[in-house]
């Protein structure tokens, strides 16, 4: 590893930097690197997947490559990197590295801490709003990515309330999605035209399949929240500028970039830190769940 006299410099990978919230994790990141005179080399590269060609003794990650051992001090993580990576393709690229210092955004890898937020007070808070303060009993959910740390939280978290009032869960209310809008925007037609059930509130899994869910509720002359209430999950900055400014869970992906920051620099300095460090989340309550707030 380079000399701890020199600068340190440290790899961000990431799939992408359109998503708010990536974009923000990452100024994070960037502002406490510059705090701290650190270098940042950042790589764009879609998700994780390897690619063996014939002749090749090992798999190509594509633009991921391009990053070598000898040319950092520390690696960092952002969660969509691994939404469609394989458990053997996370291992594979993290061997690459050999004992350099990882800490990863939602992200479970051999010997990396990780940083996560708090999905199931976030959620298990937001439901339950849904059934003590407005009484829905039929309460639909849009799943994240099958697998993924934070989508498997919160849908565990939304089982678990459920539960905990005494209501009956039901799997034809629960849709898969994968985060995207478009896939918000299906799971609410699937709800709606291919299922025709009647549910009072849906929850999605993040905000950006519930600004999803809201445009296909609203195209087709579903009143949000009169006849159908929507709430999403993180908090992105357009989740106050809806025609129905969104109910959602806020996590602060600045301060976790930050933070992740700092955890990724005690591990290159020799210092122990936590392997899994939970952010703290908090429910915003505005108009989509049928608050007039």
């Amino acid at each position: 590893m380079p000399s701890s006299k020199k600068r340190k410099t440290i790899a961000v990978f990431a799939s992408q930097v359109g998503r708010a919230w990536g974009a923000e994790f990452i100024a994070g990141v960037t502002d406490a690197a510059e705090e701290s005179n650190v270098n940042v080399v950042h790589f764009i590269g879609g998700s994780l997947k390897s690619i063996t060609s014939p002749g090749q003794d090992k798999p190509s990650f594509g633009l991921y490559d391009l990053a070598r051992p000898d040319q950092f001090d520390g690696l960092l993580f952002t969660a969509d990197i691994a939404y469609q990576a394989s458990a053997e393709d996370l291992k594979r690229f993290r061997d690459r590295f050999g004992d350099i210092p990882i800490v990863t955004q939602s992200v479970e890898i051999e010997g990396a801490s990780m940083f996560i937020p708090d999905n199931m007070v976030g959620m298990r808070a937001e439901v339950r709003h849904l059934i003590e303060v407005h009484g829905y009993k039929r309460i639909a959910f849009i799943r994240g990515i099958p697998g993924q740390i934070d989508a498997e939280q919160r849908y565990q978290a939304y089982k678990d309330e459920l539960k905990a009032h005494g209501l009956r869960f039901e799997e034809k209310l629960v849709i898969d999605g994968d985060y995207s809008l478009e896939s918000g925007r299906a799971a609410a037609i699937t709800l709606l035209e291919e299922r025709a059930i009647r549910v009072q509130a849906i929850v999605a899994a993040n905000d950006r399949m519930a600004f999803g869910a809201l445009e296909a509720l609203q195209q087709r002359n579903v009143r949000v929240p009169d006849d159908i209430a929507v709430v999403g999950f993180d908090d992105q900055r357009e989740a106050q500028a809806t025609g129905v400014p969104l109910t959602t869970v806020r996590q602060s992906f600045y301060t976790a970039g930050k933070q992740a920051f700092d955890s990724l620099l005690k591990r290159i300095d020799g210092d122990t830190i936590q392997k899994v460090t939970i952010t703290s989340t908090q429910l915003l309550i505005r108009w989509s769940c049928g608050c007039r707030t």
